[in-house]
């Protein structure tokens, strides 16, 4: 394609690109989270830090440019490592400017490159803001630095379609950075076969010949090689090093992911239609309704660019079809987010060259160059000013939810968490492990305590072996191999409790609470069942008010949704456990305070039902099942509840409709069955109340309610059998 382009619209796009980079650094720059943030921020940070071995795939290739920002000497460590995420996400949004530019002048190869270039910065400008995006340039994520390899492979392959002389070169340099991106986030390299096909449809021979094919796959694997980090730092014994993938079997193990691989390709058809509108519901706080119709009108008009339009499709499709089976939150699905920002600059283009023409004041020849002399139309103009009028509500309106620069609620709740603990404290841990590595590894604070990950009781192979060499305070006893993980762990706990002050941080289905007594933030566990006194519960709300009383006060706090969940959870688990304490005042002071910190989250909603329904609040039960049902459809265990609510409200076709849902998603749910079997009696099915009663023995007949079957069902033989009344 020869370059007709004149040299001001050369400065003018040099001033575009200048200006797209300027922008999108100062707004980053100016929001940046100066610590460390939930999920798995505090581990990046770590392991960049320490140069460790991350969660499964392992993200060698973050890991290693994170370690280099470690060296700027600017910031604690962590907002080091979150500066990776704003640089990254800055090349990003430059690299979108850049590929909408090179899509629009391969579908109009000879229109104006002025409108191209407007087009290409405005829908790179709206892009900059969107909610996720922008929130993870923030803190340190790999997102980022995924959507830059992404971009980056797609401009090379867009060139290699039209620098035939240079194609060789430009698909060996995208294979190789092909390599490296799956290095950073592996779930690229699910978008292999979108690679494939353009690169066939392109030029085949690039596949069919040996002499081409070779070197693409030589390069590709040059850049998969930056995996060697992961076994060889493994070998080294990092301060973390997780699954410890040092032989073969283990670093399959660490790059398939296995502790999740059950929902890798798990598809629950009765959960789409609400995983799909859940994903429809995040697109306009991503490039707002009118950026939406922009990508649409981009995706049709594309279309005249089958091989581009396809490798575009392909990557949205297949990241769209493997994550929306799953995942609800906005981040997962940024890559999509970006495929759709570059249809918007295309549709963008469209329309201003479409109002362009039609109300130009002045035409230019057709056989003169791409011009930039054109002026354009007021109607053009209009559409410009609307479109930098929304990315203007998009930055407003995702600022609160983006701005992390005064943001610590994540280091005050690790650091809390910490001091919370006795010298030379054993802490299980689940939810807040990654806070407590870091405050260990990069801020060398209490290396007396020995936090352990209680999951890694279960599955050494996926996280790490609990032993003595990994904990030199603990006292390891020898893994029993016919014993549960649980036993390992309850083991593990008294061969310790006599030593040693022994906690446990996040109240779950797993918790000692016969033996638990709370200490602020975190529960001791004493060797005996112990009584608790209402003393320790006093003292305990009142530590936690003390604690909430910083982040209640905090602006920040109110207008982060992960952070709000983290504590919301944290403390209807402390309600649970005042409720099992029969403490309920103290349960219900907790359950007001989680539905008041985060209304909307289906776990916190679902106990403030338990708790309703133990009181006898009937009505207000089932207020909140009804609403947990509606957060999360596919939650069958809200859904039963929300079942046995109706049925002691004499409300037997709904409470029948509720329990043949959960059934159709599990035959064996206790609870359902076992309505469904009294439901049965009532009409005198003795034969359905039979089976119903026999499959609740079935599955764990020493439960609460296997026992309560057991029973009936003595009875129900001896002809003595009296059905229990609704409202107990």
């Amino acid at each position: 394609m020869t370059d007709h382009t004149p040299q001001n619209s050369t400065s003018q796009s040099y001033l575009l690109g200048l200006l797209t980079i300027l922008i999108s650094w100062f707004v980053y720059i100016f929001h940046i989270c100066p610590t460390i943030y939930w999920r798995d921020s505090a581990e990046f940070v770590t392991t960049g830090y320490t140069l460790a071995v991350p969660h499964p795939a392992g993200s060698p290739a973050y890991s290693l440019i994170a370690k280099l920002f470690t060296f700027i000497p600017a910031g604690s460590i962590a907002f080091r490592v979150n500066l990776v995420s704003a640089v990254f996400g800055t090349l990003s949004v430059y690299l979108l400017y850049r590929v909408i530019k090179t899509l629009i002048l391969k579908i109009w190869p000879e229109e104006n490159i002025r409108i191209a270039e407007y087009s290409s910065f405005a829908a790179a400008m709206l892009f900059l803001f969107s909610a996720a995006f922008w929130k993870f340039s923030e803190v340190a994520e790999v997102y980022t630095q995924q959507v830059f390899w992404m971009l980056l492979v797609i401009l090379l392959l867009l060139r290699a379609e039209d620098k035939e002389s240079e194609r060789g070169k430009l698909l060996m340099l995208a294979a190789l950075f092909y390599g490296l991106s799956i290095g950073t986030h592996a779930v690229m390299v699910l978008y292999l076969p979108a690679m494939l096909i353009y690169i066939f449809l392109l030029d085949r021979s690039q596949l069919t010949s040996a002499r081409k094919l070779c070197p693409l796959i030589f390069f590709l694997f040059l850049g998969l090689a930056v995996y060697m980090y992961v076994p060889i730092r493994s070998l080294a014994d990092p301060w973390l090093d997780w699954g410890n993938p040092q032989t073969a079997k283990k670093l399959i193990y660490h790059l398939t992911d296995k502790k999740d691989v059950s929902t890798h390709f798990a598809l629950r058809i009765n959960k789409l239609t609400f995983q799909l509108k859940t994903y429809a519901s995040m697109l306009p706080m991503q490039l707002s309704y009118f950026g939406l119709l922009l990508a649409a009108t981009g995706f049709i008009t594309s279309l005249k660019k089958m091989k581009s339009w396809c490798l575009l499709f392909l990557i949205f499709f297949i990241h769209l079809a493997f994550f929306v089976r799953t995942w609800r939150a906005d981040f997962g699905f940024i890559p999509t987010f970006t495929i759709m920002a570059l249809w918007a600059g295309v549709g963008l283009h469209k329309l201003a060259v479409f109002l362009n023409e039609r109300f130009a004041e002045a035409k230019v020849s057709t056989t003169a160059p791409r011009a930039t002399a054109a002026r354009l139309s007021r109607p053009a103009v209009l559409l410009y000013l609307l479109l930098g009028a929304t990315v203007v509500f998009l930055a407003v309106a995702n600022r609160p939810y983006a701005d992390k620069s005064g943001y610590r609620s994540t280091h005050r709740l690790g650091k809390y968490l910490m001091e919370s603990v006795e010298y030379k404290g054993f802490l299980l841990d689940q939810y807040a492990w990654f806070q407590t590595l870091y405050f260990q590894a990069v801020e060398n604070s209490r290396p007396d305590v020995s936090p352990v990950l209680r999951n890694a009781f279960a599955f050494p192979e996926v996280f790490y072996r609990v032993d003595n060499d990994k904990f030199p305070l603990l006292l390891i006893p020898d893994r029993n191999d016919k014993g549960s993980p649980y036993d390992f762990m309850i083991d593990t706990i008294e061969s310790n409790i006599n030593r040693l002050p022994v906690y446990w941080y996040q109240v779950d289905k797993l918790a000692p609470l016969e033996q638990m007594v709370p200490r602020g933030i975190v529960f001791q566990i004493l060797p005996k069942k112990t009584e608790v006194k209402e003393a320790d519960m006093n003292e305990h709300v009142e530590k936690l008010y003390q604690f909430m009383e910083t982040e209640f006060d905090d602006p920040y706090f109110w207008k982060d949704e992960e952070g709000r969940k983290v504590y919301s959870l944290n403390i209807t688990g402390l309600a649970m456990y005042f409720l099992e304490k029969r403490f309920i005042p103290h349960a219900e002071l907790m359950q007001r305070l989680a539905f008041q910190i985060d209304p909307d989250s289906s776990s916190v909603v679902n106990n403030y039902g338990v708790l309703h329904e133990y009181l006898g609040r009937m009505a207000e039960a089932e207020e909140m099942y009804r609403k947990g049902v509606e957060l999360e459809p596919g939650d069958i265990a809200i859904r039963s509840n929300l079942g046995v609510v109706l049925y002691k409200q004499e409300k037997d076709e709904e409470a029948v409709e509720q329990f043949e849902l959960v059934l159709k998603a599990d035959p064996y749910d206790q609870a359902a069955n076992y309505h469904m079997g009294l439901l049965a009696i009532e009409k005198g099915n003795e034969s359905e109340f039979t089976r119903r009663m026999a499959r609740v023995i079935q599955d764990t007949p020493n439960s609460r309610l296997g026992l309560r079957a057991r029973k009936m069902l003595y009875k129900f033989r001896k002809g003595e059998l009296e059905l229990p009344a609704k409202k107990q």
